[in-house]
């Protein structure tokens, strides 16, 4: 089983990140050497871009929820909204 349609992973040795890219959108990058993962839509709030991006967190402890067509994040310390470019400790 591949991944999701238009889902790509680029990982970088030498710039210690690891890139999730839907399409043209950079939707998860990871940052080795800080602890930082960012997040971003491109605009994109879909049930596509979410469940990519999920499948991008899976074992950071965080996950992408909507409830009453508004995006949070999610993990066991509670929920905040959504933001294109949020950072996020892991």
């Amino acid at each position: 089983m591949g991944l999701p349609k238009g889902l790509r992973v680029t990982s970088s040795i030498n710039s210690n990140h690891t890139i999730y890219k839907l399409y043209d959108t950079e939707i998860v990058k990871f940052n080795h050497i800080a602890g930082l993962l960012e997040l971003q839509s491109g605009g994109w709030l879909t049930k596509h871009t979410k469940k990519c991006m999920n499948l991008a967190l899976t074992g950071t402890g965080y996950y992408v929820m909507q409830k009453g067509g508004q995006w949070y994040v999610g993990s066991t310390k509670g929920f905040a909204p959504y933001t294109d470019g949020m950072k996020l400790a892991v």
